[in-house]
């Protein structure tokens, strides 16, 4: 299966940045381990988008799922469409949920 090519929205980029940021801020090599983990999600998603699970809470139509990242209350929130998969947040796990939806792209944006 071929690959599916990864758009992420500038919101979802500075929030993964941010949380960077403040892990490392935190302990030296604690933003490594999270930019790790983030990176390791995105490949994951590039390579199969059906391996995470739907979003359930969201009120919005579309293929919309989360990927958590261990050890880190966060998930990478996507919407997956027919040739592209589109990361619309890094969001904190109690973050107020659905704020990320007026990043949703339509298809073939």
């Amino acid at each position: 299966k071929e690959n599916m090519i990864v758009r992420v929205h500038q919101g979802a980029r500075a929030e993964a940045i941010d949380a960077i940021l403040g892990y490392e801020a935190i302990r030296e090599g604690l933003g490594i381990r999270f930019s790790d983990r983030f990176s390791r999600s995105l490949a994951q998603i590039e390579r199969n988008p059906r391996l995470f699970a739907r979003l359930e809470s969201t009120r919005l139509s579309g293929e919309i799922r989360r990927a958590r990242l261990p050890r880190f209350p966060y998930l990478v929130i996507y919407e997956f469409h027919a040739n592209f998969v589109q990361i619309l947040a890094v969001a904190h796990a109690s973050r107020e949920p659905d704020y990320w939806s007026s990043r949703r792209t339509a298809e073939g944006d």
